[in-house]
């Protein structure tokens, strides 16, 4: 398991390209957005710019937790979809169950 946070503004917007296991999502009063990694696999990249952090190529679970006014945006995931709390979400490409 791997863990990073990263400090947000008063906009904080999340976008997750291709995801091969579940993404669950829960928000925090905090103004940051805490990335957490399960299972064995790769990432192949995190790279905050701003207010927006990017996800690409993630092998592994992601749990996200952010700001219940941050946003997320998320395309091509495998698996399961759980986000809780989050007002602004957009969902492309879910093959799995998605929970809202």
């Amino acid at each position: 398991m791997a863990q990073q946070t990263f400090s947000v503004g008063k906009a904080p917007r999340v976008i997750i390209t291709r995801i091969s296991g579940d993404l669950s999502v829960r928000t925090w009063k905090e103004q940051a957005i805490s990335v957490e990694t399960e299972g064995h696999g790769t990432v192949a990249g995190i790279h905050p710019e701003g207010d927006t952090l990017t996800i690409i190529d993630c092998d592994r679970d992601i749990k996200l937790i952010m700001p219940e006014d941050a946003g997320i945006k998320s395309s091509n995931v495998k698996g399961d979809v759980a986000i809780e709390g989050i007002r602004r979400v957009e969902l492309e490409s879910i093959a799995g169950d998605a929970t809202i």
